[in-house]
């Protein structure tokens, strides 16, 4: 037995390897099978198990509860607690998409569950969280393959209860037909109890490392996340520009930051889209300080970006994050959009995905970045 096979990455990337061999399940073996880094902090306290990936969601992404209105809406609930995708781990009862031969999401069967039941074991031994979260009936089920229990969603959901040496709560899941026997309100009220029982018992027996921290900063300072104090950076700079070139610029800067510092600055996720890398939260962003900070207009059709006149926002950024937004905007800001795009698809991102797409691969709506990671760490991690 080698030592390295006791740590936890090398085990985790054994197991990613194994699920994506796996052929247990006839009508799920040519899907994608939704287990790797971009499921989250493997070292976090806290384990999500959801039904199944979703057609327009996972099953295109590759990231859990992401992507389509049952990803918005459980960012909605996590977000109520000040949590993030970056402090949990997400999994699914089975983890690929079951269709019906209609092509819509299909209900996972008693075998498939079963079959990956393995997996979802292994996933629990491996994250040994301390909080487990069940979303709807098949996750809660799913749990009856490891070790039997008697709890039900609908007389035990919120409550917190022994399960298996963990903690375990049954809640309800968060897609739009759930929300038909859980309000959404309601299921805000649940991850507030979630949070308050964690704030709790962290200063009893569990350490907990997920708490929300209290900011003493200024407005000016801190309020913005790192993802908005990049975009307002770059228009300080430019002024004003189109929606695409700003979309790209981000890109280039994330995809150099994490090249050459380790990490991306915004921290967000790029997906394949028609025309490049898109960020799913931008338009979410400017929508948010359309009224305050910037003015979104139309210049023959095509959305042009403005910041307003306020005060310089301290962003705070490092010597060498002021060279890296330096460098790139200093180097593409004034190439026009088709220049840009060809500078974009040059990165080594972009070409595995066309190359893959040559072969008659579907990337679009594929996670090009995801966090501090690119679809290339992802590759060789598998």
């Amino acid at each position: 037995m080698k030592f390295q096979t006791c740590y936890p990455e090398v085990r985790f990337k054994d197991l990613i390897n194994s699920v994506q061999y796996c052929d247990l399940c006839p009508r799920m073996n040519h899907r994608i099978k939704v287990l790797s880094h971009l499921n989250g902090n493997m070292h976090s306290n806290i384990l999500f198990i959801a039904e199944a990936p979703g057609r327009l969601g996972a099953d295109k992404t590759g990231i859990p509860l992401f992507g389509d209105k049952t990803g918005d809406n459980f960012e909605k609930l996590i977000g109520s607690i000040n949590w993030k995708r970056e402090d949990i781990f997400i999994t699914n009862a089975i983890l690929c998409n079951p269709r019906e031969e209609s092509g819509n999401n299909g209900t996972p069967h008693i075998t498939e569950i079963r079959n990956c039941s393995y997996y979802l074991r292994m996933t629990i031994e491996l994250v040994n969280p301390q909080l487990i979260i069940t979303l709807g009936r098949v996750a809660l089920e799913a749990l009856n393959s490891i070790l039997p229990h008697s709890f039900s969603l609908r007389k035990n959901v919120g409550q917190i209860h022994d399960w298996n040496g963990f903690k375990l709560v049954p809640l309800y899941h968060p897609a739009p037909r759930a929300l038909v026997h859980r309000s959404l309100s309601e299921q805000l009220d649940d991850y507030k109890r979630i949070a308050a029982f964690i704030q709790r018992s962290s200063r009893k027996e569990l350490d907990f490392n997920i708490i929300p921290k209290q900011s003493q900063l200024t407005f000016l300072e801190e309020t913005y996340t790192k993802f908005e104090k990049a975009v307002f950076t770059i228009l300080e700079n430019l002024s004003e520009l189109t929606l695409f070139k700003l979309t790209k610029l981000l890109y280039l800067i994330d995809y150099q930051s994490i090249q050459v510092l380790g990490y991306s600055l915004t921290r967000e996720v790029y997906l394949r889209e028609k025309d490049g890398p898109w960020l799913p939260n931008l338009t979410k962003m400017l929508d948010k300080y359309q009224k305050s900070a910037v003015d979104i207009y139309f210049k023959k059709r095509i959305p042009i970006v403005k910041l307003k006149d306020l005060p310089k926002i301290n962003v705070k950024l490092s010597n060498e994050e002021v060279e890296l937004f330096d460098s790139i905007i200093l180097k593409y800001a004034t190439l026009s959009e088709r220049d840009l795009k060809t500078k974009v698809y040059l990165t080594d991102p972009m070409k595995y995905i066309l190359a893959e797409e040559k072969k008659g691969k579907k990337m679009l709506h594929s996670a090009i970045i995801y966090k501090d990671k690119t679809i290339l760490d992802h590759i060789e991690n598998n």
